[in-house]
């Protein structure tokens, strides 16, 4: 009996260290494979699984109508999109990934997927240097990034939207307490005014009430971050240290440990909570207000 335990116990014990192995290994894999093959090498389906059991808010993004699922692991951009059979079914077209030297992804912090432009914007860190590297949402393999914004304004960047409207990529950072936005093709490379890398506004300071930012989203005019469980909105014109405009915050509005935002498809304020259920305000909401 006790040599039957024993055995159990390894067997369980061995498990876990595989399956840790096994999720570190997909990465060296997907590298090992696409480094030397442009058209992406064969990833396992075990490592497809387990990739996906890594998403969450932050290193992950869909299209409008969910046909296309990004997800982001370490050094791994994974992208699977679906479209329709003769029948009308919803089929897999293709699985891609994105992984290697060349990609200059060692380490995603954050994902947003341009449907505008059909781009993936990715928040990368290497050691203690952050920059945005955009790639198109359908490339596959050991690629160049299509833009490379690498400034010392990004360090300690923690997540980021892209603004299709001003052309902006907006950026937090929750241990600094700022929001800096800067040119959507911001690239050292690119010679027009709209390839400058420099920041077009930064929001931080005590009268910001920015105190732990957790996402954020924008509208036509409007900057909305999602922190701790209250909602501060700026001007996307504003700057410096000054207050929000708006704040949606207090026990009415049900915001518990709240941890994504987005502007939704009916122009609302949607919050998924800790619950993962979400919650929905007016894009114009102030106060300790009721969800719709």
């Amino acid at each position: 009996m006790i040599r039957l335990l024993i055995g159990i116990i390894f067997i369980f014990s061995s498990y876990s260290v595989f399956a840790q192995v096994t999720l570190e290994s997909c990465s060296l894999q997907a590298v090992d494979n696409l480094n030397s093959n442009v058209g992406g090498g064969p990833i396992s389906e075990d490592c497809i699984s387990l990739i996906e059991a890594q998403r969450n808010e932050t290193n992950s993004d869909f299209s409008s109508d969910n046909f296309v699922e990004i997800t982001a692991y370490k050094n791994i951009l994974f992208t699977k999109e679906y479209g329709l059979d003769p029948e009308g079914n919803t089929i897999l077209i293709a699985n891609r990934f994105t992984a290697g030297s060349d990609t200059k992804i060692t380490d995603i912090l954050a994902l947003d997927f341009n449907e505008a432009d059909a781009t993936i914007y990715v928040l990368n860190k290497n050691g203690s240097d952050h920059s945005i590297l955009t790639f198109y949402y359908n490339v596959n393999g050991n690629i160049d990034p299509l833009r490379i914004h690498q400034v010392n304004d990004l360090n300690f960047a923690t997540n980021l939207d892209v603004d299709e409207v001003s052309k902006r990529v907006h950026v937090i950072s929750q241990s600094q307490k700022w929001i800096k936005s800067f040119h959507k093709e911001a690239n050292p490379l690119g010679k027009k005014a709209k390839n400058s890398t420099d920041v077009v506004n930064t929001i931080s300071g005590a009268a910001t009430q920015i105190s732990y930012a957790i996402d954020i989203g924008s509208s036509a005019t409007e900057l909305f971050v999602l922190d701790n469980d209250k909602i501060l909105v700026f001007n996307k014109s504003d700057s410096g240290s000054i207050a929000p405009k708006r704040v949606i915050f207090g026990p009415n509005t049900k915001l518990v440990d709240a941890k994504a935002l987005k502007i939704n498809a009916d122009g609302n304020i949607e919050i998924t909570n800790g619950d993962g259920k979400p919650v929905i305000f007016p894009i114009n909401g102030n106060g300790n207000i009721f969800p719709l």
